[in-house]
């Protein structure tokens, strides 16, 4: 199989029954971390059938990008339109011309050891120094039923937009343009005798709409000589192999090509060594969540209710001398599974921190670090405010005890200052009042800076949620000052310190094992005025006493009847410049222990889809409404719609014990005027 022009784009399906290839990148250099062993039962030596084999070197170079160079729109920032969730953010160093990121799984092969297979990929950004930051991902990948009675997986990339050129054949819709799995492919009624695999090799491609529908496909054909011939579609009658992709993390240089053992199926055809699929009908293709033993019979050796998701991200570039290179980041682990159970799993939402945009990247940088798991704020409308100028503030005691916990213990290691200098003064538990020209609030902790590579703070404002405020980018930093213009703030917050407003800090220390010890919180809310004002209540009321084990829909962000019980169904009706939705729980559990809670909404009984999170274990409800008060999804970001039916799901994700959820009733929800 000469394979010579095969950039960057090339992955793998999540399958199980075939034969291992490798090619080489002809690459030195690369990332070699120790990586994650095995502890699930589905790795073992019966992952793949038949040998292995070392095909021939080759340059990395993309056969899709070299036909539609024209009318390809390669750049990364065309395939996102909205801050990406730092599940999918991951450190890199260096400079890299391309990055992408994949979502995967490991195996462990009897020869070859540990692989990654990867599932589904993006085009990555820059989002930090040495950080590169990836879409949310919906846990779905794209599948092909070509009527056999078994739908296959066609791993994918998201590379760019897509308008289709004059001289385009094949592909005539206008989209997303995504690059497919590779094939082995025989049409009907051609003789492949003279090619090395009895077979073409040929890449798929595809475009999808807005809702990541396939609306339309090709296949570009190549010949023995790996020339590109044609674009065409699957026709009845033809035969094709999906090729699928591992990487080896500590030999960039090298790609692991799996071909899939369809002897299992109904209508294969063997062609020599292999089992090909017979298309029997016209191709359909869909983008959904599918667990092979659940949704259909079971024909691989995976168990997939055990495959724990990763990701990782590859980095392309070229050398002085004019010669590609590439290079894999550490592999992330993101605390999901691929099953498909009752549970619906957020992997969009687990809690690494984000890292604000940046205009550009530093190359070759000192240092790695990698993020805590939070997604980034969503932009508020910002307050003008100059350079500050530090005053000389006026303190006002608080009226009253807080309510939050400090997840540290009782010793208190969070401080909160005025000015950017100063070191006494705590202002935790009173107001600060600041001239209009020089607000700022700085934020001082005592923690031990020994293992940190950075440190991050979350701010929770008045009632609502907490939110990402900034990071530090040292390990060894111990303060970070919050005024207008300063480094590293996320964009919602880069104004400074709102008037009239009551603010709640949170730290979290990046050591590369974060821990309950890793997280800090303010013992007490601080209080923010304009000189000459009054000082802010730092009272915050109460959610009504619920049961234990309980979530509850309310109309009104104070509670009230409980709109749809659990078990049952309710209805609301909202002024439509009133519409919002508060929920409630009650896990019993104490909030020393919780990271935070995910709540997921089914829309009119669909599947479950993130709708936001608090940031803090101390927060037990979530107030839905075109306000965004908390961290809401950008998809829902309008707040509760007329006509829609919701039914929410809370995730406790835990510091300690075990990991809870709690599903409402279902809500009929309508808006009149």
């Amino acid at each position: 199989m000469k394979h010579k022009n095969t950039l960057f784009i090339m992955h793998l399906a999540l399958i199980t029954g075939f034969q291992l290839f490798v090619y080489d990148f002809s690459f030195a250099g690369g990332k070699k971390d120790k990586y994650p062993q095995p502890s699930n039962s589905y790795y073992g030596a019966n992952y793949y059938s038949g040998t292995l084999q070392k095909i021939s070197a080759r340059n990395k170079s993309n056969h899709q990008t070299i036909v539609r160079s024209n009318t390809l729109t390669l750049t990364a920032n065309s395939t996102q339109t909205t801050i990406p969730s730092s599940a999918f953010t991951q450190s890199m160093s260096g400079s890299w011309e391309k990055l992408e990121g994949y979502v995967g799984f490991w195996m462990d092969d009897p020869e070859f050891g540990m692989l990654y297979q990867t599932i589904i990929g993006f085009t990555a950004i820059p989002c930090g120094n040495s950080q590169y930051c990836a879409p949310d991902w919906d846990k779905k990948v794209f599948w092909i039923d070509i009527g056999d009675g078994t739908p296959s997986p066609l791993t994918a990339t998201r590379i760019g937009d897509f308008t289709p050129g004059e001289d385009e054949e094949v592909l005539t819709k206008s989209g997303t343009y995504w690059s497919g799995d590779y094939i082995l492919l025989i049409e009907a009624g051609k003789d492949y005798s003279d090619y090395d695999d009895q077979a073409a090799l040929c890449a798929i491609a595809f475009i999808t709409n807005d809702d990541n529908q396939i609306i339309d496909y090709c296949i570009d054909v190549y010949d023995n000589d790996d020339e590109f011939q044609y674009s065409k579609q699957l026709e009845i009658g033809d035969q094709f192999i999906t090729l699928s992709v591992a990487f080896k993390m500590d030999e960039p240089d090298e790609v692991y090509f799996g071909i899939l053992d369809r002897s299992e199926r109904v209508g294969q055809q063997v062609k020599g060594d292999y089992a090909y699929g017979l298309v029997r009908q016209e191709p359909v293709f869909t983008y959904q969540h599918l667990t092979p033993g659940k949704d259909f019979p079971n024909y691989f050796d995976i168990d997939f209710s055990n495959v724990e998701l990763q990701f990782v991200l590859l980095g392309e570039r070229e050398t002085s001398k004019g010669e590609s290179e590439w290079g894999y980041s550490e592999v992330k682990d993101l605390g999901v599974k691929w099953n498909t159970s009752e549970e619906p799993a957020p992997i969009m939402t687990s809690t690494f921190t984000p890292q604000p945009i940046l205009p550009t990247v530093t190359a070759n940088p000192t240092s790695i670090f990698t993020p805590t798991q939070t997604p980034m704020s969503v932009l508020p409308t910002p307050t003008q405010t100059p350079t500050p100028v530090p005053p000389t503030p006026t303190r006002t005691p608080m009226s009253a005890a807080p309510t939050s916990t400090p997840i540290s213990g009782n010793v208190q290691s969070v401080f909160i200052y005025d000015q950017t200098g100063d070191v006494s003064g705590d202002l935790t538990g009173q107001t600060d009042f600041d001239a209009i020209d020089a607000r700022n609030l700085s934020i001082v902790w005592t923690a031990n800076t020994a293992n940190a590579t950075d440190w991050h703070l979350y701010v929770r404002k008045g009632f609502g949620g907490a939110k990402y405020l900034g990071r530090t980018a040292s390990g060894t930093a111990t303060r970070f000052d919050w005024f207008a213009g300063a480094a590293n703030l996320s964009a919602e917050f880069a104004n400074g310190p709102d008037f009239n407003s009551v603010y709640t800090f949170r730290i979290v220390r990046i050591d590369g094992n974060l821990g309950p010890d890793d997280y800090f919180d303010a013992s007490a809310p601080v209080g923010f005025n304009a000189e000459g004002g009054n000082a802010v209540s730092l009272i915050q009321p109460k959610v009504p006493n619920l049961q234990s084990k309980k979530v509850v829909i309310y109309d009104d962000l104070l509670g009230g009847d409980d709109l749809a019980p659990m078990g049952s169904t309710g209805a609301n009706v909202d002024a439509s410049d009133a519409r919002a939705i508060q929920i409630a729980w009650n896990f019993n559990r104490d909030a020393a222990t919780v990271n935070e809670y995910h709540v997921l909404v089914s829309v009119d009984g669909g599947t479950y889809q993130f709708l936001g999170q608090t940031y803090n274990g101390t927060i037990t409800y979530f107030y839905w409404s075109p306000t965004s008060q908390f961290k809401t999804a950008a998809a829902f970001a309008d707040g509760p719609q007329d006509g829609h039916t919701y039914q929410f799901y809370i995730a406790l994700s835990p510091l300690s014990g075990e990991r809870e959820t709690l599903t409402s009733g279902v809500l009929h929800y309508s808006v009149a005027d």
